[in-house]
């Protein structure tokens, strides 16, 4: 009887240290699965970090690439600017941080649905459908055929024959940054407005984006081969010295989502912009495929700006739940080469 009740005692020690061995064993894989999640996202900041000191050491050049000549080449900006400062003083103007927009039919802005909004509901926010594109300035938002329909993006008239989109609508970054071909539809509504459209024959872009694909500097400035501008117009554009004077601006995007009958119509969302930074800032507008090179424009009929762009749709938000807005910034050298374009006409 003593005997029996060592054995079970023996046993049941056992049984114990057993099941202690193996909670400490899921309680050390627990431990460093952990360890190694927090050791990844160290090792994707420190990436970051050496992406981030790697831009600061570079130096921004403006590379033109015109397909008819295959000639790359720079820009020389201060030569830009300068011509810029000249124009300026000849019309006892100071508009070297803004382009005016134009409408060839001087028609306001309006929300024409035929008195109704059918918003299609996303998480918090609103994608509204626009019914008729033949407005000022949904005219303006350009749809993008790449690469013969294999993919699809937005982007936005500014001046007489140039448009504004993000670069990665236009180069392929998986084939050494080769330019795509695409055809651009102004006003598009599942089907061409007017009739019109047009191929590109030159891309301005940024020399640090070629080397880094960073968010910041994913913008395009694309030469047209028909002056589609004087048919439909072109959006205005400005350039905020100040990232307090941005900051809270209620804006708009446009573009051509995906998701919506099969990116053939155009949507736009509404929001504000809630962080800004020296080349980029984020909105709480919707976003989605499809959208990617479209205007952010500002939405405020209080502001004399209202309805000039103040950005481009890159992509969304970083480490947000909602399919929120990430925008690259319009900037001097930008707008000056828009209105270098539209003092040639």
């Amino acid at each position: 009887m003593k005997r029996n009740f060592i054995t079970k005692t023996i046993c049941f020690f056992i049984i114990i240290s057993i099941i202690s061995m193996l909670f400490c064993t899921y309680s050390t894989n627990a431990n460093t699965f952990n360890i190694e999640d927090i050791n990844l996202s160290d090792d994707i900041s420190e990436q970051d970090a050496k992406v981030e000191s790697k831009i600061e050491n570079m130096e921004e050049k403006i590379i033109k690439y015109d397909a008819t000549t295959g000639e790359t080449t720079e820009i020389d900006l201060e030569e830009l600017e300068s011509k810029i400062n000249l124009l300026n003083a000849i019309g006892n103007e100071n508009l070297s941080n803004s382009t005016k927009g134009y409408d060839p039919y001087s028609s306001k802005y309006l929300d024409n649905n035929d008195g109704t909004i059918t918003p299609n509901a996303l998480e918090d926010y609103f994608f509204t459908k626009v019914y008729d594109t033949s407005v000022y300035p949904y005219r303006d938002t350009c749809r993008l055929i790449i690469d013969g329909g294999m993919a699809y993006g937005s982007g936005y008239l500014v001046g007489p024959n140039v448009m504004l989109t993000a670069a990665h609508c236009v180069y392929n970054s998986e084939k050494d940054n080769e330019p795509r071909q695409f055809i651009v539809y102004p006003g598009y509504n599942n089907g061409s407005y007017k009739g019109y459209s047009s191929g590109w024959q030159a891309i301005y872009r940024s020399s640090i984006w070629l080397e880094t694909h960073n968010k910041e500097y994913d913008w395009a400035l694309v030469e047209l081969k028909e002056d589609l501008g004087n048919k439909v117009g072109w959006y205005g554009t400005v350039n905020y010295y100040s990232n307090s004077s941005l900051k809270d601006v209620p804006v708009k995007s446009l573009g051509y989502p995906a998701d919506f009958d099969l990116g053939k119509c155009q949507y736009y969302t509404m929001g504000k912009i809630n962080n800004v930074y020296t080349r980029d800032f984020t909105t709480t507008v919707g976003n989605k495929g499809g959208m990617s090179g479209g205007p952010i424009i500002i939405n405020d009929s209080n502001n004399e700006k209202n309805e000039y762009a103040v950005g481009i749709v890159q992509g969304n938000k970083a480490n947000s739940p909602l399919d929120q807005t990430h925008g690259v910034r319009l900037n001097d050298y930008l707008i000056n080469l828009i209105r270098d374009y539209i003092n040639k006409y």
